[in-house]
């Protein structure tokens, strides 16, 4: 089975990060005890690992002179990357109706004989996707910009039809953190929450049970094909005259044959799942295999819906409240637009 660096529409880009106060006196105490460092700047090939991770933290925007064309002649963009202190998210936009693509894991900072890092691979499930090199990170007019080469090495077995065409130089602008972030306390909940967490509990009023979550990515398959018969469907005259109940019913069937083809063709389910939440105001929800590759990820924003920090907004629909954070675990519930009441329980990655 290919791998895939999930296709999907990507409103922003995730990880944790690190950020400092901006106050114009600072003071010396609140210095030490920071918690986030938000605009550290400096060249990374001068750079130790600890430095060089608070200067590449964050949400970065590629600039749009970023689109280039592959051999096939198809063209892709470079959106933006973020880095957290231990993962990493980039997303790139692939030709036509291909849709857009977010590479999800951890990367490992290259050291030289001084110690200091010559360069940054991006790891997915064991495999080098990526290599940024001549990374350096200024301020101007208070606005923090980087500079990068990278360069693109998709082993053979991902589907990704952009070839080598997005190697090359690159400038990006760092996205603004969330309100709040400068002055975080490190016992806040921001501080806690701005963190990879594994899912290791889940329970809802349907039923549903932390095993059946890691067999999503078939349901998103099973859902997929399913699109594609009813569009078909409907395309070659099947609905023509059929009542409302007709067509339900004929839609369910569709589905059910889509389940039952994904679960005959030997669907992989997922051996893990990690939502990462960034003081960028993004998360990250992802779908691993046993090799711990990316299966599905899914992006989006998220925000406090309180002054008092006790619940999340993670879509239009879904307010996630907060139960229990501590520095390594986070319970959340949540009622959807359904009605059906879910119990999540995660721990720290790290």
């Amino acid at each position: 089975m290919k791998k895939i660096i999930s296709l999907l529409f990507v409103s922003t880009l995730l990880l944790t990060s690190c950020s400092s106060d901006d106050d114009d006196t600072p003071d010396p105490v609140a210095e030490v005890e920071a918690t986030f460092t938000l605009d550290a700047t400096g060249t990374v090939a001068e750079q130790t690992a600890e430095q060089a991770k608070k200067t590449i933290n964050g949400s970065w925007r590629v600039g749009t002179s970023s689109s280039k064309s592959s051999s096939k002649g198809l063209n892709c963009t470079f959106i933006g990357i973020e880095f957290t202190e231990d993962r990493f998210a980039i997303a790139i936009e692939f030709p036509a109706d291909q849709g857009e693509a977010i590479g999800y894991g951890t990367y490992n900072m290259v050291e030289d004989a001084n110690g200091n890092v010559s360069s940054v691979q991006l790891i997915d499930g064991g495999d080098i996707i990526a290599t940024l090199t001549n990374i350096v990170v200024t301020e101007t007019a208070n606005e923090l910009n980087a500079t990068f080469d990278v360069v693109f090495n998709i082993p053979a077995d991902y589907e990704w039809p952009c070839g080598d065409s997005l190697s090359g130089n690159y400038a990006a602008d760092k996205n603004e953190p969330v309100s709040g972030a400068e002055d975080a306390e490190a016992d806040s909940t921001l501080s806690k929450l701005a963190q990879t967490w594994v899912l290791t509990g889940y329970s809802d009023s349907d039923g549903g049970t932390l095993e059946d979550s890691y067999n999503e990515p078939c349901l998103i398959q099973a859902d997929e094909i399913a699109e594609e018969q009813i569009e078909y469907a409907q395309a070659s005259g099947q609905f023509d005259g059929l009542d409302e109940t007709e067509i339900e019913n004929l839609m369910y069937e569709i589905e059910q044959e889509a389940i039952a083809y994904v679960t005959s063709s030997g669907c992989e389910a997922a051996a893990r799942i990690e939502v990462s939440f960034s003081v960028y105001g993004s998360y990250i929800f992802t779908f691993l295999d046993q090799d711990g590759g990316v299966m599905f990820v899914f992006v989006d924003s998220w925000n406090f819906t309180d002054s008092g920090e006790t619940a999340i907004q993670v879509n239009e629909y879904l307010v996630l409240n907060i139960a229990q954070l501590t520095d390594t675990t986070l319970s959340l519930t949540s009622t959807d637009e359904d009605g059906v009441s879910s119990d999540y329980s995660f721990s720290a990655v790290n």
